[in-house]
């Protein structure tokens, strides 16, 4: 059975695909929107929980923007599809599902958090090439040598480990962070899980790798080779055809 990973910013149509190809190869789809919600800042560790768990299916498509803590699905999948669509066209799905939606009732977002979305989007969507900061550069080396797989792939014995590994870099934070956090931001505001998403450095100055579409091709370089781009419905039409030939090739 095929294991599908599709990755790509709001509107990019990564729910409506996945959908499809649930349907189509007969395999599980997976919003990892609802993972999120169900964590919300805890620990990423308790996100590598949940990826592991879903590897243990023979089948699935997951989908989502999500880096790091997707390792292991990324990994795993047969075919990774980066979904790069014009800026112009993603606010118009946003909009549309967004009123769609309202109209028939099922709609989870209120209308105050759709402003803020249809505001960050042009930072998504934003292709300016960005090397990651030195900091970040060489947190992301420790964090590929700590955690590299070996050829025998997320088996149950490496799988323990993986989340072990992970667990001791997604560490709480310190008592010193926890004060300094307290005396800069209001009361009543807690200070997330210190992991490598939310490092400090120096004096707590705070480094983070901005999630944009040129990240995750940066970010998706580590896994050249079953990287599928899809920018039009051309291409749709090309995946389609390569999935249903990986598909052949499992079933001979």
């Amino acid at each position: 059975m095929l294991k599908i990973h599709l990755i790509g910013g709001p509107g990019s149509g990564k729910t409506t695909l996945g959908a499809q190809l649930g349907e189509r190869f007969n395999i599980p789809h997976y919003d990892l929107d609802q993972i999120g919600w169900k964590h919300g800042m805890g620990p990423l560790s308790l996100y590598v929980r949940e990826a592991l768990t879903i590897l243990k299916q023979p089948g699935w498509v997951t989908e989502g923007n999500y880096l790091f803590w997707t390792d292991p699905l990324l990994h795993e999948a047969d075919c990774i599809v980066l979904l790069d669509i014009p800026l112009a066209l993603a606010l118009w799905r946003v909009l549309y599902r967004h009123v769609d939606k309202s109209l028939r009732g099922t709609n989870p977002y209120a209308t105050k958090l759709m402003i803020p979305l249809l505001k960050d989007m042009p930072r998504f969507y934003d292709h300016t090439n960005r090397p990651p900061t030195e900091f970040m550069r060489k947190y992301l080396d420790l964090y590929r040598a700590q955690t590299r797989v070996p050829t025998t792939g997320f088996d149950e014995e490496f799988a323990a480990h993986y989340l072990v590994t992970y667990q001791t870099i997604s560490e709480p934070p310190t008592a010193e962070f926890s004060q300094h956090y307290h005396e800069s931001y209001p009361a009543g505001v807690e200070p997330p899980a210190l992991d490598f998403l939310r490092m400090y450095h120096d004096k707590f100055r705070m480094s983070e790798l901005t999630n944009t579409i040129a990240t995750m091709y940066q970010y998706l370089e580590y896994y050249a080779g079953k990287v599928f781009v899809l920018k039009n419905k051309t291409d749709r039409q090309r995946l389609l055809a390569h999935l249903d030939q990986l598909d052949q090739k499992q079933s001979d």
